[in-house]
Parts: C-alpha cells; structure tokens; sequence
C-alpha cells in the first residue's frame, strides 16, 4: 500500500500524537476544574427544625451559612416516610443579611411529610 499511496511521514504521525495528547489533556484539566467547582460551594444549609402541621404542609427552619454580603437561595425538599418527594420550596436570603441567617418556610406537600432536607445551596 506504501508504493501505491505513499507513506506517511513521521513528522505528521508524531504531529497527530500530539494534537491528540493535547486535546485529552484540555479536556481533562476541564474536567477537572468543573468538579473542583462544583464540590467547593462556599453556601451551605441545614435544617435546624421541622414540624409537620398537617397532612398538606411542613413548616421548616434552615439554617444557611454563606460568605457575609452574598445573596443565596437554597432549594429545602420535603420527603414522605417512603424517602419519595412530596414538596419543595426555594428560600432567598439577602445580600444584606449576615453571613449566618436562619429562614422559616412552609412547604405545601402532595401527602403527609416526614421529614425535610437541603437539597442544594448557592
């Protein structure tokens, strides 16, 4: 096939190794940055309370923690005693507050909620 169609030199072998090692190494270190991203969240919540006020509601206390003069919101979820979804709500918290704020909420539920959680914070 060589006398036919000629051979390649080494030069443009060697040229299309590295054009490949280079796209595999950006491709990588962007990876890389975006789970760095992702796992290093400076918002974080936590329910501090929760009451069940009936069938159709939960009342909840969260307690967000965040770098002071940063607005936040984070999404609370309220969960059936079958761990299914059965409510959820997005609280706010002003760039005026603290750097620590506790919000109350009330999530409407499809059925009675167990208890409640912090999905995520940002």
């Amino acid at each position: 096939m060589a006398e036919r169609y000629g051979a390649r030199s080494p030069r443009t072998r060697w040229l299309s190794v590295a054009a490949l090692a280079l796209l595999v190494a950006a491709l990588l270190a962007w990876l890389l940055w975006a789970a760095w991203v992702h796992a290093t969240t400076s918002v974080s919540g936590e329910v501090i309370s929760f009451h069940v006020a009936g069938q159709h509601r939960i009342d909840v206390t969260v307690q967000i923690a965040r770098p002071g003069g940063t607005a936040a919101q984070c999404t609370i979820q309220a969960q059936a005693v079958d761990h299914s979804l059965v409510g959820e709500t997005v609280v706010s918290v002003s760039a005026d507050s603290g750097a620590d704020a506790q919000i109350k909420a009330s999530i409407k539920t499809d059925r009675e909620a167990t208890t409640a959680t912090v999905s995520e914070c940002h």
